[in-house]
């Protein structure tokens, strides 16, 4: 074994001040079989990431190219090992407290392993076994097959992953990345089970493998232990990546499709670069300032000017070979003509103008703030580390990226939109409605630390302090009693829609201004809004915490709220509506809550209805502001790298100028569920949907734990009770999930199954044979153990970064929990007990009090 390097990743933006972000060092190691080890040591980390990085996708399979077999390998990988027998690695992870993911792309398959602190040794023993002696049972082969078939149902019933697929097949000609990497389903089942041992034991190979690891390690601990855990993985010839370029592109292409959606969805692809092309700096930076914020060129002048879509974004897509630069859309009508004309005459503009000086400097920050944003956690900092090995080959790649981004002019930015935007280049891509082609024909025929300051101010704000000085970052969180919880249903929707104008311009700054101020920054902020509460989010760098905190107050105490800004934001939640519409789970989901609920809020959406939004006025809105954005009635998070005795005299100054008012909140209730309710639709999709919904504990009661408890048992990662039993023993869906909210007032658990039409009756057997057992048959010591660790550690885990926390935190101080309750949350689930499930289970989990809808579907496969 030898090392070969140690980097220091220290980031100075554009010649501004350190902005105190610095990357752990990476060191790298090679075993004697020349499997590669990248350690990054986080000691105050609560988290151990670790990525096994296979250096084969879609794009690498040879003679089984099309038929998907890498990503059938991947999820092979779970089903069992010479020494771990079908269920015992989910079921040893979830002991551990851990979770284990996996994903196939065009170039690589990584599976990724989230842990807590100390638990290193037995997770590495786990993955090693995946990698090394996975066993590829035939029974276990053909179940899994089913899976998959539901996954590719999914590429039918998602617009958007239909246009991505379309996208892809119309820009490249010959180059792999045209295959999707789920496969085309006749050739993926021509695969035979010895086909996929052999590419299994032709890939899984030590030299074409990375491992990384990040969090709470030491090199000097874990690397005896990964060469004794690796030792007998023996290297054998590696396989060379062996494919032809895809060639230039010389003619504008078009393509486009007819698909089951109310909206029209476009894409103008460019050929890009690969992730190693030195022209990809100026790119990402160009792509940002073309489709990236609402001060954006497209947004400006596209959605915002000229009204032609409904949302536009770009993107600068960079894999291992050459990628695509697109832009995407979203349209209610055919505006596809205008849009094209709209967008050459902005790249016309930017190859003879370039970008001004004062958007260069904003775009450059944004790109290199989100390299920021994006590197917090232990999981995404071995990602990054994974990545730049094996696909850029230079282990000081990050830190490149970042000096190359700096050192970007407004004379690379011509050269690259003259070089690349070319409409000989172009590839055009649209998925219409169907009812359109209906008219067409009728035409034609970290760390958790209870550190937490908190002050209540003469005015009843509660503001929340949290210094975290490990990434740089500031997060502002501003929480209000309000929500569904206060709407009728002839308003529905006003605190979506009030939470999205809120961010529209203050009385000190104009719409312009403030995305002016907040994009040159690199910052976000935005509105929500949920069941009980609404407020906003902001993140910005720590030399910006001054104007974060003034742009805070401002938007509290005086937010613009203008009928420019209303009628603009109504469309965009029209836009909404009508996608929550088509989507199979979220249209179920809207079933469901009528037929659990009785009588309003609850059984309201957060979006609204299409009617209850056009009733609102620019009175109303104002009126909700007027009524719940008050101080007495809010609490403010501050978490970040921040000196806390600087900032609590900031805080006490800025926000307590505030003048408390009288709110007056409704309580809600809903009457028990006497006999099950039952409901169902017919949607045009392949898929069928079945769900069901339970009144659930509140987020006060004590039953609230056991609760929690069920919930992870039934479906909580890959060995929940339903997820073996309908997706791994019956192969009868591909998505299987719970989830439990436990609301202010009442709560609710929601058991869905994503399936087919014949299969939706055995489906419906299996949930109520298990609701049945977790009410009558105590869980055994061993699973009740393995439960409470996967739902700790999760929980735990999901509080890493400071936006994270303090979201939780502020939350939990608005509906009366106190800040540090995620702090009992460790100790409230390991005192449940075996008996507390089972009763608990009795009480709200029984047949008769279940709301239960079925989506059925009737489109054929095309």
């Amino acid at each position: 074994m030898r090392l070969v390097r140690a980097l220091m990743v220290s980031i100075f933006l554009l010649g501004l001040p350190l902005l105190c972000f610095a990357a752990p060092s990476v060191e790298k190691f090679i075993l004697d079989n020349d499997l590669t080890v990248l350690v990054q040591s986080m000691p105050s980390n609560e988290v151990i990431s670790i990525y096994a990085y296979v250096k084969t996708g879609s794009a690498t399979e040879g003679k089984y190219m099309g038929t998907g077999i890498s990503h059938f390998v991947e999820h092979l990988l779970f089903k069992g090992t010479s020494k771990r027998p079908v269920g015992v690695i989910p079921q040893e992870i979830k002991a551990l407290g851990g979770v284990i993911n996996a994903s196939t792309s065009l170039d690589y398959t990584v599976y990724t392993l989230d842990l807590p602190k100390g638990t290193f040794q037995a997770g590495l023993d786990i993955l090693s076994d995946m990698l090394m002696n996975s066993v590829f049972d035939p029974a276990e082969t053909e179940k899994e097959r089913q899976v998959i078939h539901g996954e590719m149902r999914l590429y039918y019933d998602q617009p958007e992953r239909r246009l991505s697929t379309d996208v892809f097949k119309n820009v490249y000609i010959s180059h792999p990345y045209r295959y999707p990497v789920i496969g085309y389903e006749t050739l993926f089942d021509s695969i035979t089970r010895d086909d996929l041992y052999e590419y299994y034991r032709s890939q899984y190979i030590p030299n074409n493998i990375i491992l990384s690891i990040a969090g709470a390690v030491d090199s000097q601990d874990i690397m005896p232990l990964i060469t004794q855990a690796f030792k007998d993985f023996k290297p054998r010839a590696y396989p060379l990546r062996n494919i032809s370029p895809e060639p230039d592109q010389i003619s504008k292409r078009y393509f486009e499709e007819y698909y089951q959606t109310p909206l029209y969805r476009f894409s103008l692809a460019y050929q890009g670069v690969a992730l190693t092309d030195p022209d990809l700096y100026a790119l990402d930076v160009l792509a940002m300032a073309l489709g990236t914020g609402q001060g954006s060129r497209l947004y400006q002048d596209i959605y915002k000017k000229k009204r032609l879509v409904k949302s536009i974004n770009c993107m600068n897509f960079t894999p291992q070979d050459k990628g695509v630069f697109e832009i995407e859309g979203v349209m209610d009508a055919d505006h596809l003509h205008e849009v094209t004309e709209a967008v050459d005459a902005i790249i016309k503009d930017i190859k003879g103008q370039g970008l001004l000086a004062q958007e260069l400097a904003k775009t450059k920050r944004q790109v290199l703030s989100q390299f920021i944003f994006s590197n917090q956690t232990s999981s995404s900092l071995a990602h990054r580390a994974a990545t730049d090995e094996a696909m850029t080959g230079d282990r000081d790649f990050s830190r490149q990226y970042v000096e190359a981004v700096k050192n970007i002019t407004n004379d690379d930015i011509k050269r690259v939109a003259t070089r690349y935007l070319r409409d000989s280049a172009l590839s055009v891509t649209v998925l219409k409605p169907k009812a359109a082609q209906s008219k067409a024909r009728e035409k034609v025929k970290g760390t958790l630390d209870n550190n937490i300051t908190k002050l209540v101010l003469d005015n009843g704000l509660t503001v929340l302090l949290k210094e975290d000085h490990r990434a740089g970052v500031v997060a502002f969180h501003a929480a209000a009693h309000g929500g569904i919880r206060q709407e009728t249903p002839e308003k529905n929707g006003i605190s979506q829609l009030f939470s999205q104008m809120w961010t529209k311009g203050t009385k000190n700054r104009s719409e312009a201004d403030m995305i002016r101020d907040v994009e040159s920054r690199g910052a976000s902020v935005g509105g929500f809004a949920g069941r009980n509460s609404f407020g906003l989010s902001m993140q910005v760098l720590s030399d910006d915490l001054t104007f974060a905190v003034d742009l805070l107050a401002d938007l509290i105490d005086g937010p613009l709220l203008s009928f420019h800004a209303m009628q603009e934001e109504k469309e965009k939640q029209y836009t909404a509506i009508e996608q929550r519409d088509e989507d199979v789970r979220e249209s179920t989901l809207m079933l469901l809550r009528k037929t659990l609920y009785t009588k309003p809020p609850y059984n309201m959406d957060s979006l609204g209805s299409k009617a209850s939004v056009q009733n609102i006025t620019l009175p109303d809105v104002k009126d909700f502001y007027k009524q719940y954005v008050r101080p007495n009635n809010m609490v403010i998070s501050i978490f970040g790298d921040f000196n806390l005795a600087d900032l609590k005299a900031r805080v006490q100054r800025v926000f307590g100028r505030f003048k408390r008012g009288d709110v007056h909140l409704k309580v809600s209730d809903e009457d028990a569920i006497k006999e099950t309710r039952h409901n169902e639709q017919v949607l045009d999709k392949e898929q069928a949907m079945v769900m069901y919904g339970f009144l659930a504990p509140p987020v006060a009661s004590p039953d609230r734990w056991p609760m929690e408890i069920s919930d992870t048992a039934l479906a909580g990662g890959l060995s929940g009770r339903l997820f073996v039993k309908v997706r791994d023993q019956l192969g009868k869906a591909y998505t299987v999930a719970s989830y439990y909210i436990p609301g202010t007032d009442s709560g609710k658990i929601v058991l869905f199954v994503l399936t087919t039409n014949e299969k939706i009756d055995s489906v419906k057997e299996i949930i109520q044979k298990e609701l049945e057992d977790l009410a009558n048959a105590p869980m055994s010591d061993v699973e009740l153990k393995n439960v409470k660790m996967y739902t700790q550690a999760t929980y735990k885990m999901a509080l890493s970064t400071p936006a994270a926390l303090g979201s939780t935190s502020t939350l939990n101080e608005l509906y009366g929990l106190g800040y540090a309750f995620h702090e009992e949350f460790e100790r409230r689930i390991e005192e449940v007990t075996a008996d507390d499930v089972r009763r608990v289970a009795k009480k709200y989990l029984n047949i008769h009090q279940a709301a239960i809808v079925v989506s059925l579907g009737t489109s054929a496969k095309p």
